[in-house]
């Protein structure tokens, strides 16, 4: 729709959307819909107790009525309710969410799906991660590739410091096993966060990674199934800059990376297209 929402923060000066209630954010959202953009909204809700997944659609000129992904447990509260980070697709009348989910007493990646506009199916374990004492994946990516649904995370199913980007093609108990981005395994040195995007062809992802005892974005490119993917390459490779939270979107024929970046002084945000 041409614009952004967010609150003033120290050191910015200007933002697409300035709010400073929640008032102005609700008029602000209202305003988007009246232009019939497509909009879903989705997000941690606490009312009921456990920290649990919400959704809201357009419907109209407006949002509709918010609702639960999943129905509140009638039982007293239990950390194994909680849901985190969302993440959400759609394309084609179909709607993909993923998020964190605690259901098991392990953090793993559950989704659920269904036609837009109508309530989503039950939900479903996405990541592969069943074997591990104790799991704990987070960041959740979901997207619809031309040639099936991929799901992305940050994996973590051994007992030691070594978060792991790991990618599955497919969605829940039948899909391929996932197969890991990054070509580093080194104790301590982890790798988390990706994002991914799909264009000219091949899918282009991206990562946070501490190989090298700096915060680094690394990008790799694979084909567009997800399955088979060249060697990663830092951006701005030992130069001492700080880089941060990868985010990636398909711009024509090639991939855009933003992201920020410590290379002026201060957290800037950098936009650069991908090779």
């Amino acid at each position: 729709a041409g614009r952004g929402i967010t609150m003033p923060d120290q050191g910015r000066t200007d933002a697409p959307y300035w709010i400073t209630s929640e008032a102005e954010g609700r008029q602000a959202v209202r305003e988007l819909a009246e232009k019939k953009v497509d909009i879903v909204k989705i997000w941690v809700d606490t009312r009921e107790g456990a920290a649990r997944l919400w959704v809201a659609r357009q419907d109209g000129a407006a949002l509709s009525t918010a609702e639960p992904i999943e129905p509140p447990p009638p039982e007293p509260y239990d950390p194994r309710q909680n849901r985190w980070a969302p993440s959400i697709a759609v394309e084609g009348g179909e709607r993909l969410v993923a998020w964190a989910d605690f259901r098991e007493f392990v953090w793993a990646i559950w989704g659920a799906r269904g036609a837009a506009g109508a309530a989503l199916g039950a939900p479903e374990r996405l990541d592969d991660g069943q074997d591990a004492v104790e799991s704990l994946s987070s960041d959740p990516r979901v997207a619809f590739g031309p040639e099936g649904i991929l799901v992305a995370w940050t994996d973590l199913r051994v007992r030691r410091a070594d978060y792991d980007v790991r990618l599955r093609a497919g969605w829940g108990a039948g899909a391929p096993a996932s197969v890991s981005l990054a070509s580093s395994d080194t104790a301590a040195r982890p790798q988390w966060e990706p994002a991914f995007a799909i264009a000219g062809g091949r899918l282009e992802v991206a990562w946070q990674d501490f190989r090298e005892r700096s915060n680094e974005i690394r990008v790799a490119s694979g084909s567009p199934g997800g399955t088979d993917f060249g060697a990663d390459a830092a951006i701005g490779a030992a130069d001492g800059v700080d880089r941060f939270h990868p985010v990636l979107a398909r711009m024509g024929e090639r991939v855009a990376i933003a992201y920020e970046s410590t290379a002026s002084g201060a957290r800037r945000v950098v936009l650069s297209l991908a090779d």
